[in-house]
């Protein structure tokens, strides 16, 4: 893999940690904790979330740094860098089908938080198919 294709792509999955882990805070909030009542799944959801963007974030600065290790091989970033498929289908199991979010269809976070989910889960599966991709494309080269 070339230095510019992994310097991209560790990019990539460095932005894409944060944006999930300003989803639930910032760009599509969910339903905050009520002081007299017990915690909605919107609100685990969103914790869970955060625990699964801090992951997302360690792996791009990992990625990140492999980019500049000279010794590095692009076997080992490849292999490092398809965790993102596994990322993104736990983003979506844990968030959309095994928490979930509020029962009423109308809430935000049925209406924005669980679809801007999906998309970053969908971003992390295709981010972790093109480091395959490019991880067997350098291995064949040899």
């Amino acid at each position: 893999m070339s230095k510019k294709m992994s310097l991209i792509l560790a990019s990539l999955t460095l932005v894409s940690g944060l944006i999930l882990y300003f989803i639930p805070r910032q760009l599509a909030p969910v339903c905050q904790r009520m002081p007299d009542k017990p915690p909605m799944a919107c609100f685990w959801g969103s914790q869970a979330c955060l625990g699964l963007a801090l992951c997302a974030i360690a792996l791009g600065l990992v990625l990140l740094v492999l980019s500049f290790v000279k010794e590095c091989k692009s076997s080992f970033q490849a292999g490092l860098g398809t965790a993102n498929l596994l990322l993104g289908a736990i983003v979506y199991m844990v968030l959309v089908r095994f928490i979930g979010g509020c029962k009423n269809p109308e809430m935000g976070c049925r209406l924005h938080t669980l679809p801007a989910y999906t998309l970053m889960a969908l971003v992390f599966v295709l981010l972790g198919l093109v480091y395959l991709f490019q991880g067997l494309k350098s291995a064949s080269k040899k």
